[in-house]
């Protein structure tokens, strides 16, 4: 029996951005509060490639939640778009009947 492709976040960005440090926390920030969710980073093939304009985009099973140009994101506006969306998956993937989800996101 094959297992289920994991729920994925993922975080594209300028390869050359100032802001890596950030984008690593986001990431962090995700794992923490879903840690059913993998978070991969610039790891998408023919993802958009605008030299020397700062991006930051946020995809959770091709489709696009957030998406900024010029400004950091707060990780707590990352998390919350991703609530909703992290739970159904994760109803459809471990099942569930009626509960609370997995107890992540943001308090």
């Amino acid at each position: 029996m094959d297992a289920p492709d994991p729920i994925a976040v993922d975080i594209l960005y300028h390869p050359e951005t100032k802001y890596l440090d950030a984008y690593i926390e986001m990431a962090d920030a995700i794992e923490l509060a879903f840690p059913s969710v993998l978070v991969r980073g610039n790891e998408k093939e023919g993802g958009e490639k605008r030299e020397g304009e700062e991006y930051f985009r946020v995809e959770f099973r091709e489709e696009k939640i957030f998406e900024m140009k010029d400004r950091l994101p707060r990780m707590e506006e990352i998390v919350e778009m991703l609530e909703e969306r992290v739970m159904e998956a994760e109803k459809e993937m471990f099942g569930g009947g009626g509960g609370s989800g997995s107890g992540g996101g943001c308090g």
